[in-house]
């Protein structure tokens, strides 16, 4: 049985505010980089298949521990955590959709805005019908980033049969998952039920110590050689790592880097102004996900048009897109819970 501590739960937040972070860098990514090789170095570095790769994991592996932490003795245990889900998970999903395709068709009609949009929201939905709106709306979903949550929903609904597997079997269930699904894109199914698996069978401290030593150091050598190779864009290397299993082994390598790394560096780095910084962050960081699109994809392109489409250019609109997302994320987020804090509690599921 895993109890959350006070100091893994601060890490916990702490590694949501860097993992957020990355998702920012992901959906900040350019495209069109012919001629561009800085940018071009920037983005395969930072991106979806280099330092960024175990991010989107590691949010599934922290989601399945926190699923199955604590209490769970029984299959049926899970479904009281299902019905708590409706509301920090489903809740948000659906508004959140909602809104975006709503901020798109409010968009789409103010001139001095439409050029930066560049989604048809407003023509797909009007010449959809009733189901295909609904489908379109809630299962693809609109709000492509969302398609995190709706993973992580179907995740939680299956927990009870995840549940009996692991608890009986974890490693042999892991296996048999990866081995069934690691050939599919963006599938968190695996780092779910490692994360539950950690939960059920392990305590904190003990992982805290088996990812001390040795093991960090070559998982975190993994994990950035993953990202120099991306970097100088090695033809046959890098179209090794982009075969699924592979990339989930290298995400794998992150999440134990990104984990340990915290310990190594918290014992290491009392900057009293850093913490403070991220203590401030971690309470938006759920609507940091939720708010960044499209208002990253509008600050990315205005800045675009601030700075022009040089390499230099578009390499420092790369590197400061996420961080102004994430200012104006947490200034919009802070205005939002004082003004109207039970709005804002139902838009991030009570977070």
């Amino acid at each position: 049985m895993t109890i959350v501590s006070p100091y893994n739960s601060h890490k916990i937040g702490v590694l949501y505010v860097i993992l957020i972070y990355f998702v920012l860098i992901i959906h900040s990514a350019l495209v069109d980089l012919e001629g561009m090789p800085i940018t071009r170095a920037l983005v395969d570095f930072f991106g979806n298949f280099g330092l960024s790769v175990a991010s989107v994991p590691l949010f599934y592996a922290i989601s399945g521990l926190l699923f199955f932490k604590g209490g769970l003795t029984a299959a049926s245990d899970c479904y009281s955590k299902i019905v708590k889900r409706i509301r920090t998970l489903l809740v948000p999903y659906v508004l959140w959709n909602l809104i975006y395709a709503s901020f798109f068709i409010v968009l789409s009609m103010i001139p001095q805005v439409s050029g930066f949009v560049s989604s048809d929201v407003s023509s797909t939905i009007s010449h959809n019908g009733l189901l295909q709106n609904l489908y379109y709306l809630f299962i693809q979903p609109v709000g492509f980033h969302l398609w995190f949550l709706r993973d992580l929903i179907i995740y939680v609904l299956l927990s009870p049969l995840i549940f009996l597997c692991i608890k009986k079997y974890p490693w042999v269930t892991l296996l048999l998952v990866y081995l069934s699904f690691g050939w599919l894109t963006n599938i968190g199914i695996t780092y779910f039920i490692l994360g539950g698996i950690i939960a059920l069978h392990y305590e904190l401290d003990d992982v805290n110590r088996f990812h001390s030593g040795k093991i960090l150091l070559i998982c975190s050598l993994i994990y950035i050689l993953n990202a120099v190779v991306c970097y100088f864009h090695i033809p046959y290397i890098v179209s090794m790592v982009n075969i699924e299993y592979v990339r989930q082994l290298i995400s794998l390598s992150g999440i134990i880097a990104f984990w340990g790394g915290y310990d190594f560096l918290y014992r290491r780095c009392a900057c009293l102004n850093t913490r403070r910084l991220l203590s401030a962050i971690i309470p938006f960081t759920f609507f940091i996900y939720l708010f960044h699109e499209p208002s990253l994809n509008i600050v990315k392109k205005m800045g675009i048009l601030m700075l022009g489409k040089s390499d230099i250019g578009l390499s420092i609109v790369y590197l400061i897109t996420p961080i102004i997302m994430v200012v104006l994320s947490c200034m919009m987020g802070k205005c939002l819970k004082t003004i109207t804090p039970r709005v804002y509690g139902i838009l991030v599921g009570g977070r």
